[in-house]
């Protein structure tokens, strides 16, 4: 259930999710994650073959904040969010504090320009295992606004869970009515 202050999950929700996130990073090695997060982000990237700057501009037109977005805005996001949180995965598996979140300014640029970078980010995600250690620091975390403190590897699954709920989105916006063809 959604929280209608936040837009983001309710608290029981929440801790559900935080619960997997940190059960999941401390059962699996990097390389048992690797396929899991690189491969939901193979898939959102493949949803968007073929979406027009038309019809990633169109906005369902119901909705409040991230239910209201049009495809753009959704990969505006991914970037940014992504990014980040890669940072915050890398930083706190190498035993340092998480970076601030400084996201770059995305606001005026198309889904055809998006693209590339969204593939750029990708290409950073996959290359992830190279600048992590096998056995990363698993006692810093840093927080997140709705899941609470998450380490290293909770982290990198989160991208997971981001993803794939940015991709039923995606799915869903292709799906209503009056979405151009």
């Amino acid at each position: 259930m959604t929280n209608q202050n936040t837009g983001g999950p309710g608290a029981e929700e929440a801790e559900k999710v935080r619960g997997y996130l940190l059960a999941q990073g401390r059962k699996y090695t990097w390389d048992q994650l690797w396929p899991r997060i690189v491969g939901s982000r193979a898939t959102l990237v493949e949803s968007l073959a073929g979406v027009s700057d038309e019809q990633g501009d169109w906005e369902p037109g119901t909705g409040t904040g991230e239910e209201a977005w049009g495809i753009t805005q959704i990969v505006r996001h991914v970037i940014s969010a992504g990014d980040g949180t890669l940072a915050s995965t890398e930083a706190l598996a190498n035993g340092n504090i998480a970076p601030d979140r400084n996201s770059p300014n995305l606001d005026n640029l198309k889904l055809s320009e998006l693209m590339p970078l969204l593939l750029d980010s990708s290409e950073h995600l996959a290359t992830m295992r190279q600048r992590v250690p096998e056995n990363p620091n698993m006692e810093l975390t840093s927080p997140h606004s709705f899941f609470g403190e998450l380490t290293s590897k909770a982290w990198f699954l989160f991208i997971r869970v981001h993803d794939t709920d940015h991709l039923n989105q995606i799915a869903t916006i292709k799906d209503t009515a009056g979405y151009p063809q």
